[in-house]
């Protein structure tokens, strides 16, 4: 076979194994997908209030370093400090139907 034969398999390959990860991503909810995405909701919540960081901490009674932690979803942060910002921003907890996970979302599977 030729040259162009051994590049076209080599890239069949490559989607295989791309749809495969990324099917198993969504099977799966990866729970640090789940805590990103929170994390990004409270911050996109804070800014529409207008509150810095500082303010949130403040309202919450916690340090800004944990709203900084939260924020980016932090999986060591405990669901006590989550729940304090989440009642600083009025907010509560929804269950939905988990979404696909976006391209952004999965770039880093085949590093």
């Amino acid at each position: 076979m030729g040259k162009s034969s051994v590049s076209f398999d080599f890239y069949l390959e490559f989607c295989i194994r791309y749809i495969n990860r990324y099917l198993s991503r969504i099977e799966n909810m990866d729970h640090s997908l789940i805590a990103t995405r929170l994390g990004e909701q409270l911050r996109q919540r804070r800014l529409n209030r207008g509150l810095t960081q500082v303010r949130l901490a403040a309202l919450a009674g916690i340090t800004r370093q944990k709203v900084i932690a939260i924020e980016k979803g932090d999986l060591s942060v405990g669901m006590a400090a989550y729940a304090r910002v989440l009642g600083a921003l009025d907010c509560e907890f929804s269950l939905v139907t988990a979404a696909m996970p976006t391209l952004d979302e999965i770039q880093g599977v085949f590093d």
